[in-house]
């Protein structure tokens, strides 16, 4: 048995933000899916021949989008039904790295899609870090940083020469790692927030039960009367001394002090 699914469920906070992480996937498939489709756009309005070959090689993630497309729909669907949470996000985290990291070698061929695509890694990394423990998110930031990297550090031995997008590549490992302590650190802090109020609110609860038991114990009479008389909450005792019968405590709100 994995050791995920011996951890407790988590709170309702946590399934609120894997819902909104699963819109979020979404978005950007859909986002992803047309810039890829633009070049056949482009291509059947007429376009310079020199640019039908990167046309060409960015609409060729459209294979690899569309199934994207699919399961961010199929995991917004499965946001109804509550169950294997901690293993159900891990498989999200791996199946986006996996697809997007095909994304990016499929679109990083044409050349044209700058370095700012880059940040589609960032839904992994921050969903890691919200929703899953601190090892697994620095792992999922790392395997982010690396797969940005991956090609410029090639192109640096291949060439002998330092990459021009080297840097830029490294930065973008940098935010990663940051994004997904930080919305760790932000998620652990919202738990115990929820927690302690939670554990409050059970005290407040046996408190009162506390306090009424001890004065339905009482011989002397207690009412708590509203300020246009009305009975609020009266011990036995009280009912014995203003003499009201049984039948009408039920009433108790129609009594006057």
């Amino acid at each position: 048995m994995c050791s995920s699914d011996l951890q407790p469920e988590p709170p309702d906070f946590h399934w609120r933000l894997l819902r909104y992480f699963c819109w979020t996937r979404a978005a950007v498939a859909l986002l992803l899916l047309g810039y890829a489709w633009l070049p056949l756009e482009r291509a059947a309005g007429g376009v310079a021949v020199a640019d039908l070959a990167a046309n060409a090689r960015t609409a060729a993630a459209i294979p690899v989008v569309v199934p994207y497309l699919c399961i961010a729909l199929v995991t917004l669907l499965g946001t109804i039904w509550r169950r294997h949470f901690h293993v159900r996000v891990r498989v999200q985290v791996i199946v986006d790295l996996a697809l997007l990291a095909a994304i990016y070698m499929v679109l990083g061929r044409s050349g044209n899609h700058g370095e700012g695509l880059a940040m589609i890694f960032l839904l992994p990394a921050l969903e890691a870090g919200a929703l899953t423990s601190l090892m697994f998110a620095l792992l999922t930031a790392a395997v982010s940083a690396m797969l940005v990297m991956t090609n410029p550090f090639v192109q640096t031995l291949l060439v002998r020469q330092a990459d021009a997008n080297l840097l830029g590549s490294g930065l973008f490992g940098l935010v990663f790692m940051i994004a997904a302590l930080l919305m760790y650190m932000l998620a652990n802090r919202q738990i115990a927030q929820e927690q302690l109020a939670l554990a409050r609110e059970q005290e407040l609860r046996m408190q009162q039960l506390v306090n009424r038991l001890m004065v339905n114990d009482m011989q002397d009479g207690v009412m708590l009367v509203r300020a246009h008389g009305a009975v609020v909450a009266a011990n036995p005792a009280a009912y014995v001394l203003l003499g009201v019968q049984p039948h009408e405590r039920v009433k108790q709100g129609q009594v006057r002090a």
